[in-house]
């Protein structure tokens, strides 16, 4: 199956996702993100607005839950 990019730049940091550091490090480079929306697939993207820039994640693993079908979180990390 084809990689999809989801578009979550418009979305709004706090109410919409939410973005956590795997590890606490100034340079951590991965992410859980719980978010809503169908369709979220291992090795898709996720691009998402920072200040004025858009920064483009991969989906390494994503997990929907189950009372909320379209609630899920994923592993992400940025992509090259």
């Amino acid at each position: 199956m084809q990689s999809r990019v989801h578009n979550y730049a418009h979305y709004v940091y706090g109410r919409d996702y939410v973005l956590e550091p795997v590890e606490q490090t100034s340079t951590c480079r991965a992410f859980y993100m719980t978010g809503h929306g169908r369709g979220i697939r291992p090795n898709d993207y996720i691009v998402l607005q920072n200040d004025q820039c858009t920064i483009q994640y991969k989906v390494e693993q994503v997990d929907y839950y189950c009372d909320a079908s379209n609630l899920w979180i994923a592993l992400l990390t940025l992509s090259n």
